[in-house]
């Protein structure tokens, strides 16, 4: 059951998640640790391709607890992997830098090949939420360094779970050409859709989608449209959970392109297609699941480690306790050994209940971030009550600075708090790259923001402060 459970993984996520919960359920009656462990991670990768995150973190936090992850750094690497993947989606970059950390320790003196391909994708998974780029391609260079020197006949004996070089080739090519270095990004891109088949990608609309996205830099919308398409049909055959987040993006993207070429009945096709799914996937945002999320995603941090710092004091003070009363009174060492082990218990509990509901709320801030810089990017009407349901304060702090701050300045500096160039603005906005600058000079002088200082930055810094 557990060979089948990764034989499916990358292939099909509900037969392997089938496979993976019968394998637990006969782990359990021959209590086998190592067996529980590794059908509760399959079970938790499957949840998350499937986009049950609340579940997922079930089984993981089940993993993490079994004896034998303690014992087996592959197994337990692999588990805080996995909450890496989750903590990615909920942009949680401080938590996934904590827990990347933890993987390199653990893995550090690992030499074997499963070891190496996880530090591989820990590093790259750094590399993806460093603010230099220097540091960033750093990281991302050490990743493929690894991988590079894997030979073939060992990466592709290791378990599928672990393959990743499809997914690396083609992030890789995705910064390239963010970077607008088609060139190097096509190097990449054919590499990722390469491996993608060698690893048995049922699959293959994210490759597909990013290929059609190199032609469109390189201004070749026919080869674009047919990769586009082919994403497109490949969702419909394979993927459907896809459509909600990807669907929109590629339908705009078709359209757009069957009106530069003036085929008038296609472009209204795919334009209406888009159309109902961008509202059906824009009503899934709730304000008050959205302004408690929100105030979650930036205080767990601080709390979690509150709450443990506290909870370690109370742990060392009856430590302390036990050991006087062994030296003093030695009869008493059963009672204070019973009294600190329930404590302990009790925080484990504690701290798994947090973090479950904290996950619970948090998950809805991913949908509700890709909400509103997709409406950014098509410049809808919709996307300043969006952003300002997201960041319900952000209104306020800058009229705080300056009380005649207009609407529209308002929305721009909504732009540059998302991260978006003045480049990405003007076209956004249909407006020309100096309109733009000015209005930024304008906009700085208004928040008497210094002209040394980076306006993204600024903002970022002065809401979160």
């Amino acid at each position: 059951m557990l060979q089948l459970a990764d034989h499916f993984i990358n292939r099909n996520y509900r037969q392997s998640l089938a496979d993976a919960t019968k394998a637990s359920k006969i782990a359990e009656k021959d209590e086998n640790s190592s067996k529980k462990a590794w059908s509760y991670y399959y079970i938790a990768k499957s949840l998350i391709f499937l986009k049950e995150f609340r579940k997922s973190t079930y089984y993981i936090n089940k993993g993490l607890r079994e004896e034998s992850a303690e014992q087996d750094p592959i197994l337990k690497a692999a588990l805080l992997h996995l909450k890496i993947g989750i903590y990615s989606r909920l942009k949680m970059n401080k938590l996934m830098h904590e827990e990347s950390m933890k993987i390199l320790d653990l893995l550090n003196a690992n030499t074997s090949t499963e070891g190496l391909v996880i530090k591989a994708k820990t590093l790259y998974g750094l590399s993806l939420i460093t603010d230099h780029q220097k540091e960033s391609d750093k990281l991302a260079y050490e990743a493929q360094t690894i991988l590079k020197h894997i030979p073939d006949s060992q990466y592709n004996a290791i378990k599928e779970t672990f393959k990743f070089k499809a997914y690396f080739y083609n992030f890789r090519g995705e910064v390239f050409l963010e970077r607008k270095m088609p060139d190097s990004a096509q190097y990449y891109l054919f590499k990722a859709y390469h491996y993608s088949k060698i690893e048995g990608f049922i699959a293959k609309n994210t490759f597909y989608a990013s290929i059609g996205n190199l032609y469109s830099q390189k201004k070749d919308n026919r080869k674009a449209l047919i990769y586009y398409l082919k994403a497109l049909d490949d969702i419909d055959a394979y993927d459907k959970n896809a459509f909600a987040k990807n669907g929109p993006g590629l339908l705009k993207k078709i359209y757009t392109i069957y009106q530069y070429f003036g085929d008038e009945k296609k472009y209204k096709y795919y334009y209406d297609r888009y159309r109902i799914a961008n509202e059906q996937h824009l009503q899934h945002i709730d304000d008050e699941v959205l302004t408690t999320a929100n105030e979650i995603t930036h205080e767990k941090v601080s709390a979690e480690k509150a709450r443990t710092q506290t909870q370690d004091v109370i742990i060392i003070l009856i430590l302390v306790s036990a050991i006087s009363a062994i030296i003093f009174l030695w009869w008493r060492n059963k009672k204070i050994q019973q009294k600190k082990d329930l404590l302990i218990r009790h925080r484990e509990t504690t701290l798994l209940e947090t973090e479950q509901k904290a996950t619970a709320l948090s998950l809805k801030v991913e949908d509700a971030l890709i909400d509103v810089i997709e409406a950014a990017k098509n410049n809808l009407q919709e996307f300043w009550p969006m952003f300002q349901k997201l960041y319900p304060d952000f209104s306020g702090k800058i009229l705080s600075v300056n009380p005649d701050i207009r609407t529209s300045e308002l929305v721009l500096c909504a732009y540059a708090f998302l991260g978006f160039t003045t480049k990405d603005i003007a076209v956004y906005t249909f407006k020309a790259v100096q309109t733009v600058k000015n209005n930024k000079h304008n906009l700085r002088k208004r928040l008497q923001i210094p002209p040394k200082q980076d306006l993204n930055v600024w903002l970022r810094d002065f809401y979160q402060n």
